[in-house]
């Protein structure tokens, strides 16, 4: 008789030490395992590799880990042994799922397994079960398993086939798209909004064919299936059929392609594919392709990141039974991510088949809701869903803010119905977009009374109106929003009294960039809709690695450390005295009552230092740099004959600190009066709005002398001052917000030098000082080197 098998995996791991590679989970976790339950060397059969052809597709398959254990012949299971350090995503489980059928096929493997050590992900594949540690069975218990063995459908195999040429081709997806897109511009002469309707409409006969083939039924999305009826027609059929089944669209909408050709060119190119196996990858391709330019110009929309997705989905942790809504919705992803961990979690209930499927009707059917203004957003938010599973019912298309009226594809309601009945929002809203219709203003409280509201705003406190008493939400706010009290001080005010705070999580600048949005500073607020208790528990990070490169247009993967942020705001004990560095970030706790006027981590990550390696001085200005606005005129007979640098304030970046570009000219060229500067100085933009988009920079050594805009004061530190130290504080919210204070409150606002010098700077504790300013200064000059290589680059050639 075997003990409890968690404690022989929790004693074979005590012994492992640590695992360092996919190599080792195999070598000194799974094979001791298994030989625990009774299995020998002989029932080892540890690869697999295929050549998989579905169409005009063909891939080479090869699992680099994978242990399949065999009985009397019969293999019992398939396992995938992964990094220590790597996340076991759905799309991993499909993959092996699909290994288990194609496998031994048609005989299909009963059980798979995928562990990185730690986390164990266990699936019956022929009831579609999840499964325990404790399922796992013995060698003596195999033949039991083997008992539920039985033979893979056509369409099943074909599922798997399919399934394991798209995870190997997924970065094909969005040509595929741009082919279909030119497909039906040019066959068909449709505008790409107009060719998103159609393709939308295919889309879903093909993920109505896909879930019919898994049920055992023909799937017919193929090219030999449509050849017999002629493409259009059968396309036509399958669409009406499928509207019918799935209520996707509305009963009066129709397959409008007129060519034959185009039917059949768009089912030879998606064919080969599983949908259901991509993931965003089709919702993302078919957003760039049809959909981009138009909503990003129009409403300001793009993708949130997978990472911070998950982040958020994980620090909400939403329960089962419980009522999300994103409210505004886009593709899906808050949703989609809500829905799987949902499925996951009433999965591995110890429930009777028919409770569990109440559990997940109840989840599909009644408690995920979307909203998004777009009606195409709201379409391909409930593909994302049916791509994923179901839950699509309650997408609708309307104006949260507004409200009204809000469509569905199975009817019309009221957004008025839907306000205090939520237990969880998760959502990241379009910003600086702005309402001035005085019915809307009015409705909410921080914006009644005033001519204009901004989106970021309004969609806060209407969360706070959608939500149940004690429901609680997560949102991405702009930075400004937590940090600036000067812009945003009746929002503060706000957050602080008419919520309770749970968590507040600053991200990098730029974090939307590869994705559409802009180089923006953002946050993640997450609070509950109840009245703030002073020994409340609010829990900070500042998060320096989110698992992909911040601030560039392409996409590049990077350390994450977001999912150990999650695990330190799960954390029962919460230790206000502790800054901890988690990877690459910093995470720490305070107490509700220690909350200012500011919100932002970073000034409370400043505080705790403080406190705990003791507070450094806040200096006047005056004390650490000398302020100076030298003016003069270059066209003057004097410097007319002279080459200076010339330096715009839009030559500033205000995202790193830098000079993003310069001319050189005859001082006979300049204009009017001008500030005079040399190499080392740092530029400071006196002007509204000017200096609230930190248009501070650090001239590089090598400038001798220049001159710039006139609006533009030269900062140059006292000695025994580093220069970068001071860029990085005079860059900070906070220092932004006491400088702004110095500006007048009509007119052109500058920054007035006298006022300036008295604000206070506050310096960095010596701990931190040398290893920022270290950095900081490696960055900028590789910015500058990387600008000059550029700059070579472009004189070597020119057409």
């Amino acid at each position: 008789m075997v003990k409890n098998k968690r404690e022989i995996l929790r004693e074979i791991l005590s012994q492992a030490g640590e695992l360092r590679s996919s190599g080792d989970v195999e070598g000194k976790v799974v094979i001791p395992f298994l030989k625990k339950l009774g299995y020998e060397e002989k029932d080892f059969r540890m690869k697999f590799n295929a050549k998989v052809v579905v169409g005009t597709r063909e891939v080479r398959v090869e699992a680099d880990f994978l242990v399949r254990v065999s009985v009397k012949g019969f293999s019992v299971m398939v396992i995938d042994a992964k990094h220590p350090k790597e996340k076991i995503t759905s799309r991993d489980i499909l993959q092996v799922r699909s290994y288990a059928v194609l496998i031994e096929a048609p005989h299909i493997i009963p059980l798979i397994i995928l562990t990185n050590g730690n986390d164990w992900k266990i699936r019956n594949v022929i009831t579609n079960e999840v499964l325990d540690i404790e399922a796992i069975p013995t060698k003596e218990e195999a033949g039991e398993i083997l008992k539920m063995k039985r033979e893979a459908t056509e369409s099943q195999i074909l599922d798997a086939q399919r399934t394991l040429i798209t995870i190997a081709s997924l970065d094909q997806f969005k040509a595929i798209f741009s082919e279909c897109k030119n497909v039906l511009k040019s066959h068909e002469g449709l505008l790409p909004e107009e060719a998103f309707d159609e393709m939308s409409k295919v889309i879903v006969c093909k993920l109505y064919e896909e879930r019919r083939g898994l049920l055992g039924e023909k799937d017919r999305f193929t090219c030999k299936s449509m050849e017999e009826w002629g493409y259009l027609r059968a396309l036509d059929a399958i669409f009406e059929e499928a509207k019918r089944e799935l209520k996707i669209f509305g009963m009066g909408e129709r397959l409008s392609l007129k060519q034959e050709f185009t039917a059949k060119r768009l089912v030879e190119l998606l064919e080969p594919f599983s949908l259901h196996a991509t993931g965003e990858n089709v919702t993302g391709a078919v957003y760039e392709t049809f959909l981009s330019e138009t909503l990003r110009g129009e409403l300001g929309q793009y993708f949130t990141p997978r990472q911070i997705v998950e982040f958020m989905v994980d620090l909400i942790d939403p329960k089962i039974g419980e009522k999300i809504l994103d409210p505004a919705c886009g593709s899906g992803g808050f949703l989609v991510t809500s829905f799987i961990k949902l499925r996951e979690k009433i999965r591995s209930l110890p429930l009777s088949k028919e409770e569990r499927e109440r559990y997940e009707n109840r989840l599909i059917n009644e408690l995920l809701w979307g909203i998004d203004l777009s009606p195409r957003l709201a379409a391909l938010c409930r593909l994302n869903l049916l791509i994923h599973g179901d839950g699509y019912n309650n997408i609708y298309q309307g104006d949260t803010i507004r409200g009204g009226s809000l469509v569905g594809s199975d009817g019309i309601i009221d957004a008025s119905s839907l306000e205090n009945t939520f237990d969880v929002i998760l959502t990241n809203p379009p910003f600086d977009f702005t309402y001035d219709d005085p019915l809307v203003l009015r409705q909410y409280e921080l914006t009644s009374g005033k001519k204009s509201g901004s989106t970021d705003v309004l969609f806060l406190e209407k969360c706070v109106k959608l939500l149940k008493e004690g429901g609680r939400f997560a949102i991405v706010l702009p930075y400004g929003m937590i940090s600036l009290p000067g812009k945003y001080g009746d929002v503060i005010d706000f957050m602080k009294k008419r919520m309770t705070i749970k968590a507040l999580i600053s991200l990098p600048v730029g974090v939307f960039k590869p994705f559409g949005g802009s180089n923006a500073k953002t946050c993640i607020l997450v609070a509950e809709k109840r009245k703030p208790q002073p020994e409340d528990k609010i829990f900070m990070a500042i998060a320096n690695a989110v698992g992909f490169a911040p601030g560039y247009e392409r996409y590049k993967e990077e350390d994450n450390d977001l999912p150990l942020l999650a695990e330190e705001a799960q954390r029962q004990e919460k230790n206000i005295n502790e800054v901890k560095e988690v990877g690459h970030s910093i995470a720490f706790w305070i107490n509700h009552n220690e909350l200012e006027d500011i919100l932002s981590p970073e000034f409370y990550y400043r505080k705790k230092i403080e406190v705990i390696e003791g507070k450094e001085e806040d200096k006047l200005f005056e004390e650490v740099a000398d302020i100076l606005h030298r003016t003069i005129t270059p066209k003057s007979k004097k410097y007319r004959n002279k080459a200076f640098v010339y330096i715009n304030v839009d030559d500033i970046d205000e995202s790193t600190g830098t000079l993003k570009s310069y001319t050189v000219k005859q001082g006979k060229d300049i204009p009017g009066s001008k500030t005079i500067f040399r190499g080392g100085d740092i530029l400071l933009a006196r002007i509204r709005p000017s200096i609230d988009n930190k248009k501070i920079c650090i001239v590089p050594d090598w400038i001798t002398e220049g001159v710039g805009s006139s609006e533009l004061y030269v900062i140059r530190p006292k000695d025994g001052v580093d220069k970068y130290h001071l860029l990085w504080v005079l860059r900070q919210d906070q220092t932004i917000e006491r400088m702004i204070i110095t500006t007048g409150t009509s007119g052109r606002q500058r920054i007035d030098r006298e006022k300036l010098k008295k604000v206070k700077i506050p310096l960095l504790p010596e701990k931190i000082r040398e290893s920022i300013c270290r950095e900081l200064k490696q960055a900028i000059e590789k910015i500058y080197e990387a600008r000059h290589t550029l700059e070579t680059l472009k004189q070597i050639w020119q057409p």
